[in-house]
């Protein structure tokens, strides 16, 4: 049988696999598609997860494994520029745009001093000297984006943000010192 996670995977993937695997049923997994004879289904969608909940990111662990310095990248903002996601999904539907479907106008994002510890870390342990920020829309929430600018802003740190999905039609990018 095929399936397709139908929006975000964070619990639909593993809880698929598990089911799969220990001959359970997945019915009632949240986020599926999948075949039943003739007929497709569509389970219903999972709420985003809140950004907050989740753990600090292991960099040290992978680290371990790929270094992270092979991660900072010279880039028009910096000689050693960090890629960052800091949220997922966003608010709008905007007819041309392929994350209108996956996260149906819903967005998430992680708090702004949780983006700044996360990037301070980096920055003193690895040598960050800029940040590019690649989620769907950085600039959602005025707040969030006024408070991350203020906390980053003694550190001296470049940073560029995407508003929107396709660059030609609306994309936005900010350089801030």
């Amino acid at each position: 049988m095929d399936f397709v996670i139908n929006g975000p995977g964070d619990k639909a993937f593993p809880t698929l696999i598990e089911a799969l695997e220990n001959g359970r049923p997945y019915e009632l997994i949240r986020n599926l598609i999948y075949h039943n004879g003739e007929k497709i289904v569509k389970t219903a969608k999972d709420d985003l997860i809140d950004q907050s909940t989740l753990p600090a990111l292991p960099y040290d662990k992978l680290d371990g494994m790929y270094p992270m310095a092979n991660y900072l990248g010279k880039t028009y903002l910096g000689n050693r520029t960090l890629a960052y996601h800091s949220s997922i999904g966003c608010p709008f539907t905007c007819s041309f745009c392929a994350v209108v479907p996956i996260y149906e106008a819903r967005w998430k994002a992680k708090p702004a001093d949780q983006v700044y510890m996360d990037i301070r870390y980096i920055k003193e342990k690895w040598g960050a000297d800029s940040i590019e920020f690649h989620d769907n829309n950085f600039f959602v929430s005025e707040k969030r984006t006024v408070e991350f600018s203020n906390l980053i802003k003694k550190d001296g740190m470049v940073w560029w943000g995407k508003a929107g999905s396709i660059p030609s039609i609306n994309t936005r990018t900010r350089r801030w010192r």
